[in-house]
């Protein structure tokens, strides 16, 4: 278990460049990120399933069979993002409020009043 302490212990003094290299040698595969942090992860996870054992054959048998189960989708399809309409369309369209039409909102400055010129430094 020590040894397995110390080759984790010794990612963290590793630069990003050893750490893709390491990672190449333990998963048979160069790594696509410089993400030091998923690299740290990915490596030590490696390292223990080889000191400690991977798997068993009953959890990758169960994993293949949920994977076999599941439907597997990309994008939503259309009928979820744009629901078929039936008759009368839910879309409205009106006239933008001009002058008076204008909804009374507090937080709005009364036309003629808001921000004006040029900002000034305090001094």
């Amino acid at each position: 278990m020590t040894d397995i302490a110390a080759e984790i212990a010794a990612l963290d003094r590793m630069t990003t460049g050893d750490m893709a290299e390491r990672y190449a040698e333990l998963h048979g595969q160069p790594c696509r990120t410089r993400h030091r942090a998923y690299l740290i992860r990915k490596i030590a996870w490696r390292i223990q399933a080889n000191a400690e054992g991977d798997l068993s054959e009953r959890a990758r048998k169960r994993a293949a069979e949920l994977a076999d189960d599941a439907e597997v989708r990309v994008m939503a399809p259309k009928t979820m993002v744009c629901p078929p309409q039936d008759g009368q369309s839910a879309t409205t369209t009106r006239p933008a409020p001009t002058g008076r039409d204008l909804p009374d909102d507090p937080r709005l400055p009364a036309p003629g009043f808001g921000p004006a010129g040029e900002h000034r430094p305090a001094g």
